[in-house]
């Protein structure tokens, strides 16, 4: 496909100039973030949370259903944001155990739309 080089809608930016390999990735934004859960598996210890950010909301359900699978003792959490036209969803994971004394447990920022859920594992990615 060729790049698109014309002014983008609605406010007449200049577009980025990118090649098609950096356009796309394999799978789209489920292979993205899978890639991510995968990732994140060799480096539970390292780092206590892990977030995604998904344009379409198919994608979203489907990683979540995954993660959900595949967690134990940790917790996933999400939230949706949509100020005006277009809405995101994003997944925040950790394999640690959250207790209100571990700092690495909060999320900055207060995000009260938060639900966690703690799950078993179940999932193979």
């Amino acid at each position: 496909s060729t790049e698109r080089t014309d002014a983008r809608a609605g406010d007449d930016r200049a577009r980025v100039p990118m090649t098609v390999h950096e356009g796309s990735y394999p799978g789209g934004e489920v292979g993205f973030v899978l890639d991510m859960v995968r990732d994140s598996l060799s480096l539970r210890t390292s780092i206590s949370w892990y977030t995604a950010m998904f344009g379409k909301k198919s994608s979203f359900i489907k990683v979540k259903r995954i993660l959900s699978q595949l967690l134990s003792p940790g917790n996933l959490q999400t939230t949706e944001f949509g100020p005006g036209q277009m809405t995101r969803w994003f997944l925040a994971w950790t394999y640690h155990q959250p207790t209100r004394t571990n700092p690495s447990s909060r999320i900055e920022g207060g995000l009260q739309n938060f639900e966690v859920k703690n799950v078993e594992q179940s999932a193979t990615i």
